[in-house]
Formats: C-alpha cells, sequence, structure tokens
C-alpha cells in the first residue's frame, strides 16, 4: 500500500520536476476537488491533483500484493470569458503536461529509481489510460488513471 504521505510528497515532487505545474494537492472525492478549485486564482494555473487510491488485495494470503489505482488530474481553469478555443488551448497545453507526467511515471516505475519509495513497485501492464476531461470545475484538461502493484 502507498503512504499516502509519501503520494503526497510525490505531488510536490512531480510539481517541481515538471515545469509549468503550478498547483498540487492530494484530495479524495469530487467535493474536496470542486472546494480547492474555488480557492485556486488565475496564476496558478496548470494545477495537477492526485486522488487517495483504492487499493485492492491480489493474491493468496501467503503471496499477495496491493493493487494501488491512482487517479490524477493535470487541468487548467476556465477564465470568465469562456469560449470554444479556449477549451482547445487549455486541452492542449495540459495535454503537454500530461504526456510529461506519463513518461516521468514510466521512466520512475521501473528499475531501481522506486518512484515510491521504499516501496518495491510494478506498474501494471495495460492499466495506463489519459482521458480528456471538461468543464469539470470550470476547467478542462486530463485525467490520468493506472494501477501499480506492490508488495
Amino acid at each position: 500500500m502507498i503512504s499516502i504521505t509519501r503520494l503526497r510528497e510525490f505531488l510536490v515532487e512531480t510539481k517541481t520536476a515538471i515545469n509549468g505545474i503550478n498547483f498540487s494537492e492530494l484530495i479524495i472525492d469530487d467535493s474536496q476537488f470542486i472546494s480547492f478549485l474555488k480557492e485556486r486564482k488565475e496564476s496558478e494555473n496548470s494545477m495537477l491533483f492526485g486522488v487517495i487510491p483504492q487499493y485492492p488485495l491480489e493474491g493468496q494470503e501467503d503471496m499477495y500484493k496491493w493493487l494501488n489505482q491512482l487517479q490524477f488530474f493535470i487541468i487548467k481553469k476556465r477564465s470568465a470569458r469562456f469560449a470554444h478555443d479556449e477549451l482547445i488551448t487549455n486541452m492542449e497545453d495540459t495535454r503537454a503536461l500530461a504526456q510529461e507526467f506519463v513518461e516521468y511515471i514510466i521512466e520512475n516505475s521501473v528499475g531501481d529509481s522506486n518512484l515510491f519509495c521504499g516501496l518495491s513497485n510494478e506498474l501494471v501492464s495495460g492499466s495506463l489510460l489519459v482521458m480528456p476531461i471538461w468543464n469539470k470545475g470550470q476547467c478542462d484538461g486530463w485525467a490520468i488513471e493506472f494501477d501499480l502493484r506492490t508488495s
């Protein structure tokens, strides 16, 4: 099981590692997500949110692994004078950040880099999904989901 504290640290590290992300936070549900969005200024645009994961258990009692179901949002808040062109611009800007985020995850989840510090982890093949989102709390961008197995 990935520690909630470690996941929050990961978001801060990612914000530092990926130029263009100006805000990061760990949330538990949509109501908390919307609450944080209301507090954000336009200068904090391009935001990274991580969702506290679900933790199904796989395997038998003598040989099991945790399945950490992770979800992240990379979004930009819309201006008050929203137009379709702004949606396209927001989607392209956040697409580039989402791609960099996915590459960061892949690079750091294999080998000795051990992305989540102290846990033997494995990105579950085929679990990575990047989906467009629009007008979620007056924001546009991408949801990134993947599963990570840990001992």
